[in-house]
């Protein structure tokens, strides 16, 4: 029988190298709603530009939002994520490396 080269190593080496690279994610999330810091209703179309990913999302009539960074390659940890919302009568407010599982308090501006 002549020698023949197995193919299941390089199949084993290829699985490999796409979960290690599919491992790296690099980047972080942001979702939550927004809402009046007065009366605590939801507020629609407050503007969440991502800074460090130059994305721009609107919240829903709920005042949700559900942002993250872009990849930036393989990294050892997450990005950070900042975001800036602003809303017109509103005081705009930054956020950086917030795990905005709750609200995101919006002050009317004086």
């Amino acid at each position: 029988m002549p020698f023949q080269l197995s193919i299941y190593p390089y199949v084993l080496m290829l699985a490999l190298s796409v979960l290690t690279i599919s491992a790296c994610e690099g980047y972080r999330c942001a979702k939550g709603i927004v809402v009046d810091a007065e009366n605590m209703e939801p507020l629609h179309e407050v503007t969440c530009y991502v800074k460090t990913a130059d994305i721009t999302w609107v919240t829903d009539s709920t005042g949700s939002f559900d942002v993250c960074n872009g990849m930036s390659g393989c990294v050892s940890e997450c990005q950070p994520i900042v975001i800036w919302f602003s809303k017109e009568g509103y005081i705009p407010q930054e956020l950086v490396n917030e795990d905005a599982e709750g609200k995101i308090l919006l002050k009317k501006e004086d």
